[in-house]
């Protein structure tokens, strides 16, 4: 037989070989929480928050088997459910391989990943400042819901919080410079890009593998090293989105807007500090809407669920909603999070841009200013 053929037929099959091994390659996650309570369950996400299995392989008592094959690298979330509510969410930074999670809903490990145990390392250095931190965010969320609030005890929680968020990044951005290519420093650095400076946001970018920069962590940060927001002076960044009567719509020729003064509100579901804010602006609008209007964004949400808050918090102002997070025209006006005001002039030039937060009487003390 020719020698070439040889060699070539023996490189064809072990490519065959090597494609066939990868085609049946699969993650196997076994979970077995022993306190998960009874009619509790576990459901599996993407890190596009769609359902992979809420029915697992196999299920009995506290133990459950997910299988199934990984296309590309993305972290997955391990809900654990019980009848009413959330009880944890798991992340989990696996490829096609078998893990093993085992302990309590509180208390748990994780074995089998090496890409996991570097997040395994990552959460344990963090595990004290994150529970004082959502212990402090719990009694703040508490309190929201009183009709009367101890300031004092709010101030000393706040303060609680921003202590232990401040040792939470401190510690997360020291661990991202020791491992700058592994993939939880991916999302790692996407959740706190704004805390870095940018050259150095652009510097750890450069050191991420491949793979990785085509997730949709690594896609967030070379987007936000990318996009200048707008400051004061600039011209506003021009958007579609859809209104409340599903049609399509552009922001810079909204009629509701000519010759007005515009405070464009970005917003998103399950944003506590929006709905806080909501009864600050509807006394905004009822007081100025003559020379002021309002108009809101609500980024991820449904045609159906967009009307369905407008109803809930009786809004009349402009209303928009998009599907998807449109990341460009977030970050064009700086939103890295909600919500985020900024204030236009009638001939739409971007006049003020809030902090990103919502602090109550800040929005009618600025407005008062352009009256």
């Amino acid at each position: 037989m020719n020698k070439n053929l040889v060699i070539t037929t023996t490189i064809i099959f072990c490519l065959s070989i090597k494609v066939l091994s990868q085609i049946n390659e699969e993650y196997i996650i076994h979970v077995n929480l022993e306190d998960l309570p009874e009619g509790g369950r576990y459901e599996l996400y993407s890190s596009e928050n769609e359902v992979i299995d809420k029915m697992p392989a196999e299920s009995k008592g506290t133990s459950a088997k997910f299988t199934g094959r990984l296309e590309k690298t993305t972290p997955l979330f391990l809900f654990v459910v019980g009848n009413k509510s959330i009880l944890k969410v798991i992340r989990l930074f696996i490829g096609n391989e078998k893990v093993i999670i085992t302990g309590t809903i509180n208390d748990f490990n994780i074995t089998g990943s090496e890409t996991q145990n570097v997040h395994e390392k990552w959460r344990k250095k963090t595990a004290h400042a994150t529970k004082k931190r959502k212990e402090a965010m719990s009694e703040l969320f508490r309190m929201s819901q009183l009709s009367e609030i101890d300031s004092a005890y709010y101030k000393l929680q706040s303060k609680k919080n921003r202590k232990y968020t401040q040792i939470e990044n401190q510690i997360t951005k020291a661990f991202i410079h020791e491992h700058p290519n592994s993939e939880t420093s991916v999302f790692l650095l996407s959740d706190i890009k704004t805390d870095f400076p940018r050259d150095t946001i652009r510097a750890l970018y450069s050191k991420i593998p491949k793979r990785y920069k085509a997730n949709k962590y690594g896609k967030d940060i070379e987007l936000f090293t990318t996009i200048k927001p707008v400051k004061a002076g600039d011209k506003v960044v021009d958007f579609k989105a859809f209104d409340l009567t599903g049609g399509e719509r552009r922001f810079a020729t909204l009629p509701a807007i000519k010759n007005k003064y515009v405070l464009l509100i970005f917003s998103g579901p399950g944003c506590r500090p929006c709905e806080r804010a909501v009864p600050e602006l509807k006394r905004i609008y009822d007081k100025n809407h003559d020379w002021l209007e309002l108009v809101t964004y609500n980024q991820s949400i449904s045609k159906e669920k967009l009307n369905s808050k407008a109803e809930a918090s009786d809004i009349r102002w402009t209303y928009l909603g998009a599907e998807d997070s449109d990341k460009t025209t977030m970050y064009s006006y700086g939103a890295y999070g909600v919500p985020k005001f900024i204030l236009l002039s009638p001939d739409q030039d971007v006049v003020y841009s809030f902090e990103i937060g919502y602090k109550q009487g800040s929005l009618t003390s600025k407005i008062e200013e352009y009256k």
